[in-house]
């Protein structure tokens, strides 16, 4: 910042770095990567336009950063031969391996670079060294904007053995390598270190994104298919609701005209079913969450047109989850008989197609409404079934949930160290689970718990763990 204002005032006397000021150039200097020759480049246009002008115009075109000044070496007038310089010193085939690396957002891997631009290690290595790529603190390999820009401009000039566009076929590259790899982490999303995977696919979100949007606007279904489910879960673990109703709403209606079009081009019936299919897997996902902010208005006609579209293409695994989703729904809602209908035609559809995490899950649905009746028997008998589903797949987070309701169940039959037991063994898995949700119905039990055996220093130290907890998490409604 101090290097841009020194060189502004050199230009021009009456510049003042003001409070106004400051963010538009500090948005500069993060623009260049803090590189000192960008930074001084985008100062010699403080005499035509003002910071945030200057901001915007290098967000849009870093090329605009050149001067005329007689005091730099012609290579040094502007970032562009600054980049052209260093791209003559590259072999061909490193040329065109830095070129195919620019597609990536965010950091990459060597095996994600290996399989979307063909590039060895020895390579990455040398565009290392010569500073074109950088080593980030997660282990892995990233490049400054103004090279991914300017690399970009190459890759536009490329062109495959074939005369294709060799931008067009590394974007599919890209994108079939991180679904792909979200579809590999599916199950143990659902597993036993649901957190440790999201924290390990954290790192690749920015080129998630870009994947899956590549994949919906070229009508990739397949693969939006395959990574609908843990692209869920992963906006469920990193509480980015918001984003996946974006990115779902936009899904379901780019699904929904394709499905439109093939309907009245009378297309095959294969065809037509696959799309409903895949219409089916988006729109459970998107009720899911939904559901998950309140928006239950919403989530209703979406579940119904779901359970509609599943039957029409005779898609037992999307009427099952449509219905389940339903059920939940409905128990919301305080409409218990019909709930328990859905959770029980899901329940035979689960059972019948080997579903057993969803078998689990419309077993605890069941279980809860026999609680609500006061059938304690059959609630226990559900949720201790469920469990041994669960627990035989290693599914910890329902694991996690179902100990919780058990050993609060006991508490209720007054089989104190019964509850105890289950909470406490629900409480070894917080760590591997961390959902605040569940924690903060966790530790109320164990409070409660400390309370009936009088241990009540114990007992306000979870609920003062709890309330540190949801105040982080802004949960207002637990708290």
């Amino acid at each position: 910042v101090r290097l841009f204002a020194d060189r502004a005032r050199r230009l021009d006397k009456n510049f003042r770095l003001s409070a106004e000021e400051l963010p538009h150039v500090v948005r500069i200097c993060q623009l260049v990567d803090g590189l000192p020759l960008g930074i001084e480049l985008a100062a010699t246009s403080v005499q035509e336009y003002g910071t945030a002008e200057i901001a915007a115009k290098v967000a849009q075109s870093p090329g605009m950063l050149e001067t005329n000044f007689q005091d730099l070496r012609p290579q040094h007038r502007s970032l562009r031969h600054v980049f052209d310089y260093s791209w003559s010193l590259l072999t061909p085939e490193e040329q065109a391996i830095l070129a195919q690396l620019a597609i990536f957002r965010g950091g990459f891997s060597a095996e994600a670079a290996q399989a979307v631009a063909g590039a060895s290690r020895l390579v990455i290595t040398h565009l290392r060294y010569k500073s074109l790529l950088v080593s980030t603190s997660a282990g892995l390999y990233d490049m400054h904007e103004i090279v991914r820009q300017f690399s970009l401009e190459n890759l536009e000039k490329l062109q495959t053995p074939l005369g294709e566009s060799a931008r067009a076929r590394v974007e599919e590259k890209h994108a079939n390598y991180y679904l792909k790899f979200l579809h590999q982490h599916e199950q143990a999303l659902y597993g036993a270190t649901p957190r440790l995977t999201a924290s390990r696919i954290q790192p690749s979100l920015d080129n998630i994104r870009q994947a899956w949007r590549w994949a919906v606007a070229h009508a990739a279904w397949e693969w939006v298919e395959k990574s609908v489910v843990a692209l869920s879960r992963f906006y469920e673990f990193s509480g980015l609701f918001a984003e996946a109703i974006a990115n779902y709403c936009h899904a379901d209606g780019q699904v929904a005209r394709q499905l439109q079009e093939a309907s009245r081009a009378e297309m095959d019936r294969t065809e037509i079913d696959r799309l409903r299919r895949i219409h089916v897997r988006i729109r459970v996902e998107l009720a899911d969450h939904l559901h998950a902010q309140g928006r239950y208005q919403e989530t209703e006609p979406i579940l119904a047109q779901a359970i509609e579209l599943s039957e029409l293409a005779d898609d037992q695994y999307g009427r099952m989850r449509a219905m389940l989703m339903l059920a939940n729904h409905r128990l919301v809602q305080g409409k218990n008989d019909q709930a328990f209908e859905l959770f029980s035609t899901a329940h035979t559809l689960a059972q019948a197609g080997g579903y057993p995490l969803y078998e689990g899950l419309t077993l605890r649905g069941l279980g809860n409404i026999w609680r609500q009746r006061g059938d304690f028997n059959a609630f226990e008998a559900c949720l201790q079934q469920a469990l041994r589903i669960q627990r035989s797949i290693g599914n910890l987070a329902e694991v996690y949930t179902l100990l919780t309701w058990l050993g609060g169940y006991r508490q209720l039959k007054r089989d104190i160290c019964g509850g105890r037991l289950l909470l406490e063994e629900a409480l070894s898995l917080n760590d591997a689970v961390a959902d605040p949700y569940r924690e903060a119905i966790l530790r109320t039990n164990l409070a409660r718990n400390d309370a009936f055996l009088g241990r009540y220093d114990t007992a306000r130290v979870q609920i003062r763990q709890l309330i540190k907890n949801l105040q982080q998490d802004e949960d207002r409604w637990h708290l």
